[in-house]
Formats: C-alpha cells, structure tokens, sequence
C-alpha cells in the first residue's frame, strides 16, 4: 500500500525528519535476518544544534512501533529533559 509506517502504526508523525526508533527498525531490518527484538536495548540520545544533550523521549507512533516490535520498554533509555538517561516504564 501507500501507507506509510506512522500511519501503519496510528500515530502522527510529529518530527520533521524520519525518528531514530523507525530508522532502526529500518536498517535492522535489512542488515539482519531476524532480529530478536524483545532482547534488543535501545539507547536513544538527541544532540541539539549548539551540541547539548536534549530530550529523546520517543513520539506515540514510535512508541506504538516498539509495541508492535514487542520489545521489552525496562530494554528502552532515552535522554529526559534534564539530559540524563531514563529508562522507559512502558509503552
């Protein structure tokens, strides 16, 4: 079809480029047979133009992607809004 994936996964898509979580669903995809994505960590870290650490929370159609993926949320870290690392609760 002509969906894309965030509208696969039911959420907008609020970035004005492609979200780090899809490009790595994207890439794992083609490099590996089958990924084993329920034992997967996933460390998603933003840098700002002026090279601070910033928030990297992930948007709702990624966090609908990594569901989908069944991956385990506690295997999940991104950088909150303080710049240090946090562990995802759940989905």
């Amino acid at each position: 079809g002509t969906e894309t994936p965030f509208e696969i996964f039911g959420a907008p898509f609020i970035d004005k480029g492609r979200c780090s979580e899809l490009n790595l669903f994207l890439k794992a995809k083609s490099k590996l047979d089958n990924p084993n994505w329920k034992k997967l960590i996933l460390i998603n870290v933003r840098i700002d133009r002026q090279g601070n650490v910033s928030y990297s929370h992930p948007c709702p159609a990624c966090r609908n992607l990594l569901r989908y993926l069944e991956m385990n949320p506690r295997n999940v870290f991104f950088t909150g809004r303080d710049g240090n690392f946090q562990r995802m609760v759940n989905f």
